[in-house]
């Protein structure tokens, strides 16, 4: 009996030693880091993780999940008390990384992935910067646009491929221009590209796998420029004297679209005269008034319009010609007997370096002091008026009206008689 108790005890004690010895030790555990991939390359600037462990949460304490650089130095650790864990680091830099997990359970014990790190590396997305002349979103392009220009940084990633890409209305590519140069400017030639609306964007390939594309902007495109036609001119006469101002010339004209601006310019042997000037007015559908003022050399000058449309396409178009010279006086002899007519033309006083005056006739005397030339020219004017009068009288004799003249001169005579015999008789 006393053997028998002694047994059962010797046997409970086993059961009891065995019983704590399973209950120390837990069941078997492991982790998984489930993302991101082991030697993946993420094109953002954050890592998203996750992390499980096949361990009750019962018998979980703690799991931290440590960012390591290059060189296993910590960065930053996120703890968790669960056996399903994620996050993330963000703001990351590029670089080679690592993720190193440890669990502590209940018991103090602690496990991790030390023999296995996942590792990642972080390559910041590839901005792509638009520069000038790039045209912002919704721009008009005239034809003076001549390219689309658009630059892109790589932040230090070799690129496999960089296109810029123009789109017509229907989607269809109508022209691109590519390089893989890590930091690249690509110019897409518009020249013979049709008016219309269009749009454009750029795409970057790296690493065969990741891509990168910008907004995409609408543009607007024309290249054909302006016109008008059937222009009438009321009011402008073929001749003007230098300095004369001609107001309210009404220009009438069929244009081929709205006109925003319009201008005026007179040349006069090919060159601009930047002495001319033109006020336009009263710009109303197909008619406009404009004035002429301020043009003072002499000569044939060649009028311009200049107009453009919405887009800033101009264009101009010959409208006439227009005289300036000096203006002429005409003196004519009284009608009938041989009047003669004569033409005088006033003097043209023309100062130059040298202080010359002249006045353009028969008789020029000079005298010379210093530097300073002074030429005088006497005109004919008294021959002229000379010829004038003579010219009267004879036209006079000649005429009826002369023996109304001899009847006034009689009249005139009696009355003189009259007073003189009146004074005397006082």
């Amino acid at each position: 009996m006393k053997n028998n108790i002694i047994k059962i005890a010797l046997f409970s004690f086993v059961l009891i030693f065995l019983f704590g010895m399973v209950s120390a030790v837990p069941i078997s555990y492991s982790l998984n880091v489930t993302s991101p991939d082991n030697g993946s390359i993420i094109n953002v600037t954050s890592a998203q993780y996750n992390v499980s462990v096949n361990v009750s949460n019962d018998y979980i304490s703690l799991v931290r999940v440590s960012l390591l650089d290059s060189s296993f130095n910590t960065l930053s650790s996120n703890d968790d008390y669960s056996n399903l864990t994620s996050g993330s680091f963000d703001s990351l830099n590029d670089g080679l990384y690592y993720l190193y997990v440890e669990v502590t359970l209940n018991d103090s014990t602690k496990f991790d992935n030390s023999a296995y790190l996942t590792n990642f590396t972080i390559l910041a997305p590839i901005s792509i910067v638009y520069s000038d002349p790039t045209p912002l979103n919704g721009s008009l392009l005239n034809s003076q646009v001549s390219d689309l220009n658009i630059t892109a940084v790589t932040n230090k990633v070799s690129l496999d491929n960089f296109t810029v890409y123009l789109l017509d209305a229907n989607g269809s590519i109508v022209n691109s221009s590519s390089t893989n140069q890590t930091v690249s400017s690509l110019y897409l030639n518009l020249s013979n590209v049709a008016d219309g609306n269009y749009t454009f964007y750029s795409e970057l390939d790296y690493n065969s796998t990741y891509n990168s594309s910008s907004d995409v902007r609408n543009i607007t495109i024309k290249r054909t420029l302006p016109t008008i036609s059937n222009v009438t001119l009321t009011g402008l006469p073929s001749s003007i004297t230098p300095n004369q101002t001609v107001s309210d010339i009404l220009a009438s004209f069929v244009p081929s679209e709205y006109l925003k601006f319009f201008g005026f310019k007179a040349f006069l042997n090919g060159t601009h005269n930047l002495g001319s000037y033109s006020n336009l007015t009263n710009l109303t559908g197909e008619q406009l008034n404009f004035t002429i003022y301020n043009l003072s050399n002499l000569g044939d000058y060649q009028l311009y319009f200049y107009f453009s449309d919405n887009f800033g396409n101009y264009n101009k178009y010959y409208i006439s010609n227009l005289t300036v010279a000096n203006p002429t006086i005409n003196i004519a002899g009284g009608g009938g007997g041989g009047g003669v007519a004569n033409t005088i033309v006033p003097p043209v006083i023309i100062f130059n370096n040298n202080t010359n005056l002249t006045l353009p006739q028969n008789t020029t005397n000079t005298t010379t002091s210093g530097n300073q030339t002074n030429s005088t020219t006497t005109p004919n004017f008294f021959s002229g008026i000379t010829g004038a009068v003579t010219g009267a009288v004879t036209g006079a004799l000649g005429s009826a009206s002369f023996w109304g003249i001899i009847i006034l001169l009689a009249v005139l005579g009696a009355g003189y008689w009259l007073v003189i015999v009146r004074r005397k008789k006082k």
